[in-house]
């Protein structure tokens, strides 16, 4: 988009030939969108995944991730009186899931995202669920099912999204082509 540079940076290694090891880097940069605000905002991750198929059917993967966040504060002025002070966060997590091809056309996931180092709330503990049906080259459907170990948290405000109390998951429907 116009206002947004993103890099992308993947090296991946086989092992053997059921698996393999990909180290990831990507990183948005909103700094020139924010610049007529004021403000800068970049946000960065890093992994190194591997996975490994067990057999035709069941594959599993596993990993680390590191998710930074920086957003510059947005000064008050006579339009807006409000400011948004600097914010910084990162996070590491640990990922773990698995895939299962139940027919040729459906498939089966699940991965957990354990945060075990750090704070970021737009970054919470979180377990996806999800099915997807292969509509040949047409495309796919979906259904994906997100819960969070804690409501998540907009960079730049101070309330959260739901209450405490309030449930912290999310269905997602869906077709891709």
């Amino acid at each position: 988009t116009l206002f947004r540079s993103d890099y992308h940076a993947t090296l991946s290694r086989a092992l053997g030939r059921r698996g393999d090891v990909a180290l990831t880097y990507e990183r948005e940069n909103y700094s020139a969108a924010n610049a007529a605000l004021g403000g800068a905002s970049t946000r960065s991750d890093l992994s190194a995944i591997v996975r490994e198929k067990l057999n035709a059917r069941l594959s599993l993967h596993a990993g680390v991730t590191v998710h930074a966040s920086d957003t510059a504060g947005i000064p008050a002025s006579a339009s807006s009186p409000v400011s948004i002070a600097d914010v910084r966060a990162g996070v590491t997590q640990a990922e773990l899931g698995a895939e299962w091809r139940a027919t040729k056309q459906l498939s089966l996931s699940a991965q957990r995202d354990q945060s075990i180092g750090g704070f970021d709330a737009t970054q919470p503990a979180q377990t996806t669920a999800q099915a997807s049906y292969d509509l040949g080259g047409r495309g796919r459907i979906y259904a994906r099912e997100l819960w969070t170990d804690s409501p998540l948290q907009l960079a730049a405000t101070t309330g959260e999204i739901a209450s405490a109390g309030s449930a912290t998951h999310a269905l997602e429907l869906g077709i891709e082509q």
